[in-house]
């Protein structure tokens, strides 16, 4: 099984899914051992492609967690993929509370919405005790 990997599959309807489909799907991200990350939401783009925010996470030295709101798009034509951008950093929001201080630098998306501006609303948890609306840039573009 691949944990903290990101695979996509193609079917025609949920009664095709099933755990073999699931476990054959191809690997599009595959982190270093260090890091880990999954997807959160995807939507389909104006261009037909996908955009897939998600998140990439590592642990330092002192076992503090780091979490990370990432985008990328696939063409699902031919599964080619754009390359993982980290859209958010905990330095570019308000200093705040943290459930304890290994999760201060943990940003979890939670999920977003494409604006006609260029720019997207981002919905993330903060330190597991946080929640916050950000607008920026559209990451898609």
């Amino acid at each position: 099984m691949n944990l903290g990997k990101i695979s996509f599959l193609v079917i025609n309807s949920l009664d095709e899914l099933n755990k073999k489909e699931i476990y054959d799907a191809p690997l599009l991200i595959n982190f270093s051992k260090s890091e880990w990350g999954g997807t959160n939401e995807i939507q389909l783009l104006d261009n037909k492609k996908i955009g897939v925010l998600g998140h990439i996470a590592k642990r330092d030295k002192n076992n503090s967690l780091y979490y990370y709101p990432m985008v990328f798009t696939i063409n699902p034509k031919n599964m080619k993929h754009s390359k993982i951008k980290i859209i958010l950093k905990r330095g570019q929001l308000p200093q705040g509370e943290s459930k304890n201080e290994k999760l201060v630098n943990v940003i979890f998306p939670g999920g977003s919405e494409i604006n006609n501006d260029g720019t997207i609303n981002l919905y993330v948890g903060v330190g597991d005790a946080e929640a916050y609306k950000i607008k920026i840039k559209n990451p898609f573009l």
